[in-house]
C-alpha cells in the first residue's frame, strides 16, 4: 500500500541528500553511452534511474525506471514500483523544489528515439532504383555497415554532442538523431525522415523526364538524358534518377525549415567543390543568374568529359561555370594520383596500382588569389572525405567573405562534429543547420550561415 504522506516525507529526506557533484553527472553520461549498445541492460537502466533520481531529474528517473520495469525479474518489481511511486507523487503533488530543471542533450534525445524505433521491423527499407542501378541483387538486407557505424559512433560521440548543442533549431536536431540512428541500426529499425509516400511520388515524376533512347556512359555508369523543364529548371543533362532527385528535387544545397531558408542567391559567386557530372554546377548556375559565377572543382577525366557535355547542352548557363580541373585540398601544387572510375574514383598522395593519372592540388584560398575573385558568397563541398582538408585551405576566404557554407558530413561519423567545430572555432558568428536528402545514410549536409 502506498501513502502520499509517507512518500512526501521520504522525498524531503532525499531532497536534503541531493547529490550535486560533477562525478555523478560524468557517471550518468557514461551509463547512457553504454546503454546505447544494449537497451535491455537492466543493471544500467536501474543505475540510471537511481542516479538521475538522486540528482533530482524526475522525468529522467521515471523514464529509466519504467524501462527497467518492463524487463525486471519478479524479485525486482516491488522496489521499482516504490521508486516510481515516489517520482509520480513528487510530480503530481507539485513538489517542485525537488525537481531540478536541465536542458535536453543529444544522448537524452537519442536514447528515447532508439526506444521508439526498437519495435520496428521495416521490410525492403532501401532505395530499390539506386540498388538496381548499381547492379546489386536486391534482398531485404542491410546496405549499411552497422557494426562499423556503431564503432565510429562510440569513437566520436563527443563530436555528435558538440554538433547537437550548436544546431540552431529542433528540425536540425531531429535530423541528426534520425540520421545517426539509421547509421548504427540500419533500415530494419529506422526509416529516414525523408522516406514517405510524398518522397516516392516526387521520385516517380523524375522517371518520366528521362530519354531512355539517349544514353551516354561514364565508365560503367549509364546516364540517360533528362529534361528538367517540367520541374521548373530550363536544364537538360545526362545523369541518373537519384542524382536528379538529390540536386534538383530535394534541393540538397538548400535548407528550408523553421523560418530559415539558406540557398545560393542571384548574383552570388559559388565555389562548387566536387562537380562530378555537372549537376550541381548547373543547379548553382541557374540559381545565381546572369550576374553570378560558379567555380566547379573536378579533376577526374571521365567526369570532366561528362560535365562538359552537360554544360554544352545548356549554353545559356555554360558561361557562368568555370571548371577547375584540380582536386581541392588544404595546400596547392601537391602531387597526387588517381584511378578514374567516375563518381567512385580513388585518389591518393601515393601511387595507386593500376592508376590512370596524376595531378596537383589547389586550395580555395589560392583559387581566389590566382583567379582574382573579388567575393565568395557560397561554398558547397562534397569531396569524398576531403572536406576537412578543403576547409583548412579556405580559411582566408571564409574569414574575409563569410560565405554561406554547405558541407557534406556523411562520409565519416567524425565529420559531424569535427567540421562543425572547425567552422565554429573560426569565431565568425556562424549558425548551423542540418539537412538530409536521401532515404539512405548518404547526403547529409551541414549548413553554416552568418547572421
Amino acid at each position: 500500500m502506498f501513502h502520499p504522506t509517507q512518500a512526501l516525507h521520504e522525498l524531503q529526506i532525499r531532497k536534503a541528500n541531493l547529490t550535486q557533484h560533477k562525478n555523478v553527472e560524468h557517471t550518468i553520461h557514461g551509463l547512457k553511452i553504454g546503454l546505447i549498445s544494449n537497451l535491455n541492460d537492466y543493471h544500467t537502466l536501474e543505475q540510471l534511474g537511481s542516479l538521475t533520481f538522486s540528482m533530482g531529474y524526475l522525468e529522467d528517473a521515471k523514464f529509466y525506471y519504467s524501462k527497467a520495469l518492463a524487463i525486471a525479474q519478479p524479485t525486482q518489481v516491488t522496489e521499482l514500483y516504490h521508486e516510481l511511486f515516489l517520482i509520480e507523487t513528487a510530480m503530481q503533488l507539485k513538489y517542485d523544489d525537488f525537481v531540478v530543471d536541465r536542458p535536453t542533450h543529444f544522448l537524452d534525445h537519442f536514447i528515447r528515439y532508439l526506444y521508439e524505433c526498437s519495435t520496428q521491423n521495416h521490410v525492403f527499407n532501401l532505395d530499390i532504383d539506386w540498388i538496381s542501378y548499381l547492379g546489386v541483387a536486391i534482398t531485404d538486407r542491410a546496405f549499411i555497415d552497422t557494426n562499423t557505424e556503431m564503432r565510429q559512433f562510440f569513437d566520436h560521440v563527443d563530436g555528435l554532442l558538440y554538433l547537437y548543442d550548436r544546431l540552431s533549431n529542433d528540425d536540425s536536431r531531429n535530423v541528426l538523431i534520425n540520421v545517426i540512428a539509421l547509421r548504427i541500426w540500419g533500415g530494419k529499425r529506422v526509416k529516414s525522415v525523408l522516406n514517405d509516400s510524398a518522397y516516392w511520388r516526387r521520385r516517380s515524376l523524375i522517371l518520366g523526364l528521362s530519354q531512355p533512347n539517349d544514353v551516354i556512359y561514364n565508365n560503367h555508369w549509364a546516364l540517360p538524358l533528362y529534361d528538367l523543364s517540367k520541374m521548373g529548371y530550363p536544364i537538360s543533362l545526362y545523369s541518373m534518377n537519384v542524382v536528379i532527385s538529390n540536386t534538383f528535387m530535394e534541393k540538397q544545397y538548400e535548407y528550408v525549415g523553421s523560418n530559415h531558408r539558406i540557398k545560393a542567391q542571384a548574383g552570388d559567386v559559388v565555389i562548387d567543390a566536387g562537380g562530378c557530372w555537372g549537376d550541381t554546377a548547373l543547379y548553382f548556375a541557374h540559381e545565381v543568374g546572369e550576374d553570378g559565377q560558379v567555380y566547379s572543382f573536378e579533376f577526374i577525366p571521365s567526369n570532366i568529359n561528362t560535365m562538359k557535355k552537360n554544360l554544352d547542352l545548356n549554353p545559356h548557363l555554360r558561361d557562368r561555370v568555370t571548371i577547375i580541373e584540380q582536386p581541392v585540398w588544404n595546400t596547392s601544387d601537391q602531387l597526387c594520383y588517381y584511378l578514374d572510375n567516375g563518381p567512385a574514383s580513388t585518389v591518393s598522395n601515393t601511387k595507386i596500382e593500376g592508376g590512370t593519372g596524376e595531378t596537383v592540388t589547389l586550395s580555395i584560398d589560392d583559387l581566389v588569389i590566382r583567379n582574382d575573385i573579388k567575393k565568395v558568397d557560397f561554398i558547397k563541398m562534397d569531396v569524398e572525405c576531403a572536406e576537412m582538408k578543403a576547409l583548412q585551405g579556405a580559411v582566408k576566404a571564409i574569414t574575409k567573405f563569410k560565405p554561406t557554407l554547405a558541407i557534406a558530413v556523411y562520409h565519416h561519423m567524425a565529420d559531424f562534429g569535427d567540421i562543425c567545430r572547425f567552422i565554429s572555432e573560426l569565431n565568425l558568428g556562424y549558425q548551423f543547420f542540418l539537412g538530409h536528402y536521401t532515404i539512405t545514410r548518404e547526403e547529409t549536409v551541414l549548413f553554416a550561415v552568418t547572421e
